[in-house]
């Protein structure tokens, strides 16, 4: 039920395409919508000829006349590819084509409704879709802009203009020949609006599209559920927050989900791949200052998984809305239930598990922030949240009303286009006061004592930031630095010289127990996860020295009880971590809040030491390739040592290849 978006940029495939599933004799399913379409004096049913004219950028009706001037035909691009003999995900340089022709937007019903329609034709359901999603595409219109080049200027203005090719759709993919119900429609949006400042029709930019999209596939389901609501037709909400016909068992359709099944096989068997890829497309995002979520990602990875084993619509053994058709779904379901499917049984008033207006409104703000301190304005996210809960209970206006006008929700100057609540805002300024309040109120470790630098590589900044933590009279201190840039040697210096003063090793806390081990061997102390820690009072220390690790995944609550621990029991606290790294699963991302307001004392590690995979340069990296395989050839090393040493740091591929060549 999800809408998902696609660009186009193959003109011929996507004619090919729709020419073949939607032109058949009789059967034309496809009609013209948006503004631009009196612009380009279109009518209201798509024939082929405009179809392919504005698939391939020209001018209905004018041969030889473009829609838009740019016409871009490739560009570089940097793509993740798994490399063939190290099985590893490394970052590549490809030529991809730069034409946008066109944005595929795919507006998809709850597999209920599919099911309904297929079986009754309700002309009244029928027709609330079809309002439905006309409306989204007129709002989706309203947000349209173009790029602003002319004069220097580097801008997008708005437009609010568009045309929409729109094919409805009956059925899914066939699995093993069986199509099962799935009414959606695909809405081409080709890549052109009208800009009525430079009169001209120009290229869109889709900025808000992407952004809003799930907000959009929100309203369109809440939207069809409020008209059928004032109908009569009886609703439950589930446990997922999905609204379902009353006519139907819960998960009684789920006999009708065989393509989905299908792909959660196929993605549990590379389940593992995915993740790791997916968190590589996060941690390299976020380097660039890009937000990426693991979970979106992880989607859109198994949304191409789906369209890889996909198969033909022509394998389907019947055609939708046929009595052959309708006999094998049947089938599917209890004796009788088929002949219950009927417009009379759905209109049973049945509202169940509805929750209150209030109530609603309050599991909305609790979910949405969750496990973020802010999130998207608008449609994103917030909107997706409240559709979920406040469906039933609240019209869509009243939905969109309290996502924009409720006074709890709080909007930043510092961050258009995010949002966040006045209680997170209390809860980050409680976590800055501590650590404002603690500045200056602790006697350094090294006053009136001496310690002796054992490391004599100890870069200038890594020095730096072991005399911050020997010597600060803070209770927080922070050292964010790249990965590679030595924070492991920083931190065994430091353990070194808070031993020779203290007579304690510093204990290692961290969000994640293989975080915490890894920096144990370095500390000589104790190493806990946060959790732990937490849960356990009598591994707590007093008057001691704790190292947080990976402090971009220790969200609000961690922080807040860390500053008060320290606090209570007279300890100081320096945090590591990679600020440009994603965060943790909880909410907030406290102390890269404290060094962008400058609040926390801070050295910063920045001078690279270990170079990483997608680093080396792939003519090197295709010297590596041939030496590893000549190692694996001449049985001295396994493949899986191969792959091991291709994967390392720079020293243990130039062992690899000093091995090689003796």
């Amino acid at each position: 039920m999800a809408m998902r978006i696609k660009g186009l940029t193959n003109a011929d495939a996507a004619y090919k395409y729709f020419l073949e599933h939607y032109y058949k004799p009789g059967e034309e399913r496809g009609f013209w919508h948006g503004t631009m379409r009196e612009r380009l004096e279109l009518g209201r049913t798509i024939t082929k000829e405009d179809f392919r004219a504005i698939l391939r950028n020209e001018l209905p009706g004018h041969p030889g006349q473009t829609l838009t001037q740019r016409q871009n035909k490739t560009r570089l691009k940097t793509v993740w590819e798994k490399d063939e003999f190290t099985k590893a995900w490394i970052e590549v340089e490809r030529q991809v084509s730069n034409h946008r022709l066109g944005t595929d937007c795919t507006f998809s019903l709850t597999k209920e409704l599919s099911t309904y329609l297929e079986k009754t034709n309700d002309p009244v359901v029928y027709a609330i879709c079809r309002q439905a999603l006309l409306e989204r595409l007129n709002a989706i219109e309203l947000d349209m802009q173009t790029r602003v080049r002319k004069g220097g200027a580097q801008e997008n203005r708005l437009t609010a203009s568009a045309l929409w090719a729109v094919f409805e759709d009956l059925v899914g993919r066939p699995v093993d020949g069986q199509s099962d119900p799935h009414r959606h429609w695909h809405c081409i949006l080709p890549n052109a609006t009208w800009d009525a400042v430079e009169e001209e029709i120009k290229a869109a930019e889709l900025e808000k599209l992407y952004n809003n999209h799930a907000g959009h596939e929100a309203l369109f389901h809440a939207r069809i559920n409020e008209i059928l609501l004032e109908q009569n037709y009886g609703f439950r909400r589930n446990t997922k927050g999905v609204m379902e016909l009353t006519l139907f068992y819960p998960d009684e359709c789920r006999v009708l989900c065989k393509r989905t099944t299908e792909i959660e096989k196929l993605a549990a068997k590379q389940h593992r791949e995915m993740m790791i890829r997916a968190t590589a497309i996060v941690e390299a995002a976020a380097k660039n200052g890009l937000e990426r979520d693991v979970t979106s990602e992880y989607a859109k990875l198994k949304d191409e998984l789906g369209e890889k084993c996909r198969s033909g619509k022509g394998e389907a053994l019947y055609k939708a809305g046929t009595p052959e058709f309708h006999r094998t779904l049947a089938k599917q379901f209890a004796t009788g239930r088929w002949e219950e499917f009927t417009p009379e049984n759905a209109r049973n008033g049945d509202r169940i598990n509805f929750l209150t207006p209030d109530r609603a409104e309050e599991f909305t703000i609790k979910h949405a922030f969750e496990r973020k301190s802010q999130i998207r304005d608008g449609a994103l996210n917030l909107i997706k949240v409240a559709c979920s809960f406040c469906e039933g209970a609240m019209t869509t206006a009243e939905i969109q009303a309290f996502c924009a006008t409720d006074p709890r929700f709080v909007r930043s100057p510092k961050t258009p286009g995010m949002v966040t609540t006045a209680e997170i805002l209390v809860e980050e300024q409680k976590i800055q006061n501590a650590v404002i309040e603690t500045k200056d109120r602790y006697t350094p470790l090294a006053k009136d004592r001496s310690w002796k630098v054992q490391d004599a590589w100890l870069d200038e900044k890594q020095l730096a930031a072991v005399k911050l933590i020997v010597e600060t009279p803070d209770l927080a201190i922070a050292i964010p630095g790249l990965t590679g840039s030595g924070k492991s040697r920083t931190i065994k210096e430091a353990s070194i010289a808070i031993r020779e003063l203290t007579r304690h090793a510093p204990v290692v806390l961290a969000p994640k127990g293989k975080n915490a081990i890894s920096l144990k061997e370095h500390t000589g102390g104790e190493a806990w996860t946060i959790a732990d820690y937490k849960a356990n009072p009598k591994v707590h220390v007093h008057d001691s020295v704790i190292f947080c690790d990976e402090f971009s995944q220790v969200g609000n609550e961690d922080c807040q009880w860390l500053l008060d621990h320290c606090i209570a029991h007279r300890n100081r606290i320096a945090f590591f971590g990679d600020e440009t790294q994603y965060q943790g699963i909880s909410r907030g991302d406290p102390i890269s809040d404290l060094l962008d307001a400058g609040i926390i004392e801070f050295r910063h590690l920045d001078k690279i030491y270990r170079q990483k995979p997608p680093s080396i340069s792939r003519t090197l990296r295709d010297e590596i390739t041939l030496l590893c395989r000549d190692a694996h050839a001449a049985n001295w090393l396994p493949r899986g040592r191969v792959a091991k040493y291709f994967s390392a740091s720079t020293t243990g591929i130039l062992l690899a290849r000093s091995v090689t060549i003796a």
